[in-house]
């Protein structure tokens, strides 16, 4: 057997094309190749333009250094691809309760924040002023929101209202894109 057709050959092949891929969708420079695990002359092509324009020369081949700076701009930029960690408040002390009327904490004041981002949507009155302490005009502008959202207006953040909450604050931020 030709060491081209080993599976360990063509899994690396793949894993040079993946990350050409990868880089090629923040390069434009980068010629797009398809992760088939076939090392022809589209790839080829493909490691030269990487080459060129991160390692100052070109010959196709993929060797030590071609490989490392392939890795290290594919890290930086499946980096971007990847979604951001969440905010899960509601899976540990807070798991089975509410945050309501009296309640102090970080997680008021990011409620605040996120209600007052969404004003054009949910008109109020005044704004909401930033603050760790749940009062009865972040209850009025919560049950303004449940009503909206189709949840009951009871002016307290649970788990369904939070998910709303964040759905809702994630839709706003990608339509003013």
């Amino acid at each position: 057997m030709n060491h081209r057709e080993s599976p360990s050959y063509r899994q690396a092949v793949r894993a040079i094309q993946t990350y050409l891929y990868t880089v090629a969708q923040f390069d434009s420079d980068i010629p797009r190749v398809n992760p088939d695990g076939i090392y022809g002359p589209t790839t080829a092509d493909s490691v030269a333009a990487f080459q060129r324009k991160y390692l100052g020369r070109a010959d196709g081949r993929v060797d030590y250094a071609t490989w490392q700076a392939l890795l290290t701009q594919y890290r930086k930029d499946a980096a971007h691809l990847r979604k951001p960690n969440p905010i899960l408040p509601f899976l540990g002390p807070l798991k089975d309760r509410k945050i309501s009327l009296g309640d102090r904490s970080d997680l008021v004041l990011l409620i605040r924040y996120l209600l007052e981002s969404l004003s054009l949507d949910y008109r109020s009155e005044e704004p909401l002023l930033l603050s760790d302490r749940f009062d009865a005009a972040l209850a009025d502008r919560i049950k303004v929101f449940q009503i909206a959202q189709g949840l009951p207006p009871d002016g307290e953040v649970d788990r369904d209202t939070w998910d709303r909450l964040a759905l809702a604050f994630n839709q706003s931020i990608t339509n003013n894109e």
